[in-house]
């Protein structure tokens, strides 16, 4: 919550602020509310976080600070420009890596189907689990080259949480 008068420099602002603590690796702002003159939401990744670990900032001006529905039904707060289709996706594989290491499968499932539609590619068919969250990340890194340190990222902790916690390996995923 910031003062009224205050609001667009604090939207101006975020990323310089977030970077006085670490590298910001992305940030995206909501197009929902991109264009709200009192609110808008912002997703960061900084560096040296997990992977799991996203920064979401929901920025209000005080005189809208207790409504949670101030400009949810206002086209003009609305962005022309959606969301990068790939970026959304590779969060899908980010959340399939938490659901998969919760044992729940059919959730990791319906979110690998989304993120796969969401870059216009019918779903891997592939029993392995770890596989088809790895193909869904070098698919978007392979659309959006941006994506490429996130993708080796969802890799790296795929074969550390997933395939290392395999029957035999002697090993078990991280709580």
């Amino acid at each position: 919550m910031v003062p009224d008068d205050s609001f667009r420099e604090a939207v101006d602002t975020l990323g310089a602020a977030l970077s006085r603590a670490t590298a910001v690796l992305s940030l995206r702002t909501d197009p929902e509310f991109a264009r709200s003159a009192r609110r808008r939401l912002v997703f960061a990744r900084l560096y040296g976080m997990p992977l799991f670990w996203r920064v979401d900032i929901d920025i209000r001006a005080r005189s809208v600070a207790a409504d949670d529905l101030y400009d949810a039904d206002n086209p003009e707060a609305r962005s022309d420009t959606r969301w990068s289709s790939p970026a959304s996706a590779i969060d899908n594989a980010i959340a399939a890596v938490k659901a998969a290491v919760r044992g729940q499968a059919d959730a990791a499932d319906g979110l690998l189907r989304r993120g796969f539609e969401r870059i216009g590619r019918d779903p891997e068919h592939t029993d392995d689990l770890a596989d088809a969250i790895t193909s869904l990340a070098d698919a978007c890194a392979t659309q959006e080259s941006s994506l490429t340190n996130m993708a080796a990222e969802v890799q790296q902790v795929v074969d550390r949480l997933l395939r290392s916690a395999r029957p035999g390996n002697g090993s078990h995923p991280e709580p």
